[in-house]
């Protein structure tokens, strides 16, 4: 199932659940009572609200109609049960999704360690699932600058997603979002992607146009 299509299936999902609060009854939560990132700039969530979402457990069961947000800094999920935060051990966690603008992100455990990527994401979001995979991982890196002649040290929250393919012998590639390194990564199918490309005028900056021309090329 392509991902615009397994989209909706987890949005009907999501309706079809109704209004009723689920309760987590595989999954222990921790109850937030403190903001740990008090006096720190941006933010360490993928988007700092509460959304739409769902949550799939190690041991296969899917809570819908939750309101969700992924501290990708910690690769903590967080959610909300009767107004109180909790915190879920990512451990637990099988894949989650969040709704965003009527189509439903995906997310699932780390990617597999390999060379050049020493330490797993703890969820990684999945853009095209074909043969071919193409995941980012969001990250969240914690910044500390001191300005000139100021005894205060400022601490700030930046995002430094990455992109990587899954070729269909498993193994992984990080790739830039640049036309060069994704010919680079398949060279076997380069005349055949560079053409899609062509043809199509498509903008690799953009992460949903290589899920688009991976898809073309059905890989």
């Amino acid at each position: 199932m392509n991902r615009y299509l397994l989209g909706i299936a987890l949005t009907v999902l999501l309706a079809q659940s109704g209004q009723a609060q689920q309760f987590l009854t595989d999954l222990n939560g921790q109850v937030l009572r403190e903001n740990k990132y008090v006096d720190t700039q941006g933010s360490p969530y993928y988007a700092p609200e509460f959304q739409n979402g769902l949550i799939t457990s190690v041991k296969g069961k899917t809570y819908a109609n939750l309101r969700v947000r992924y501290d990708v800094y910690a690769g903590e999920l967080e959610y909300l049960q009767n107004n109180q935060p909790y915190r879920l051990k990512a451990g637990d966690i099988q894949s989650f999704g969040l709704v965003q603008n009527g189509d439903t992100l995906r997310f699932r455990s780390g990617m597999a360690p390999t060379s050049g990527n020493e330490a797993a994401p703890a969820f990684v979001q999945v853009l095209y699932d074909g043969q071919t995979k193409l995941y980012k991982q969001p990250k969240v890196v914690l910044q500390e600058t001191k300005p000139y002649n100021s005894p205060t040290t400022i601490r700030e929250f930046r995002r430094q997603d990455e992109l990587f393919v899954q070729k269909p012998d498993g193994t992984l590639h990080k790739i830039q979002r640049t036309r060069k390194s994704l010919l680079s990564t398949f060279p076997a199918q380069r005349d055949k992607l560079d053409k899609i490309i062509r043809d199509k005028g498509l903008d690799l900056n953009d992460e949903y146009a290589l899920a688009a021309l991976l898809s073309e090329a059905q890989m």
